[in-house]
């Protein structure tokens, strides 16, 4: 699962897009009591989208969600950070929110409190809103054996691994 993010920062009404997807080889750990699901250091990955200035940098971090499996309401909480493409600067962000699954929406508030490199000092607070961008059930991907592909930093990165046609 996915979230296309845009957020809004408080530096300058700040609006960049971000997508964040889970690891598919590092889920987390999941329990479940009746009909509530805890998944617990699931492991997030993604990228700042657009022309912005954090356009290009990368997202790795962790996030935590409790989702009621009746409703597909969930809180989710977490961290990512982002680092520039070649390296040198970073910022990290904490977030909490709520996921509706069913209308394919997230809402949250997130924090900034400085960087590293350029991006040193820098601080930011505002909202998150975004887009689900479920699971894709597709014939002819191998989700539980993923390939791997390397990254602008020469990095290995798990990615879907085609093993057949394709077909939803």
């Amino acid at each position: 699962i996915g979230v296309d993010t845009q957020s809004a920062a408080a530096q300058g009404g700040c609006q960049t897009p971000f997508l964040v997807y889970t690891d598919p080889a590092n889920p987390g750990t999941r329990s479940q009591s009746g009909d509530v699901a805890v998944t617990s250091d699931s492991v997030l990955l993604g990228d700042f989208r657009g022309d912005g200035r954090f356009a290009g940098y990368e997202i790795g971090g962790v996030q935590d969600a409790i989702v009621n499996t009746v409703t597909g309401m969930a809180r989710v909480q977490g961290e990512f950070t982002a680092t520039s493409p070649g390296g040198d600067s970073s910022i990290t962000v904490w977030y909490t929110g709520q996921v509706d699954f069913e209308a394919g929406m997230a809402t949250g508030n997130f924090v900034v409190l400085g960087g590293t490199g350029d991006d040193a000092g820098y601080r930011a607070a505002g909202t998150i809103e975004g887009t689900i961008v479920g699971p894709a059930t597709l014939e002819g991907v191998d989700v539980d054996h993923p390939g791997e592909a390397l990254d602008r930093s020469g990095h290995p990165n798990p990615v879907p691994r085609v093993v057949g046609p394709v077909h939803r």
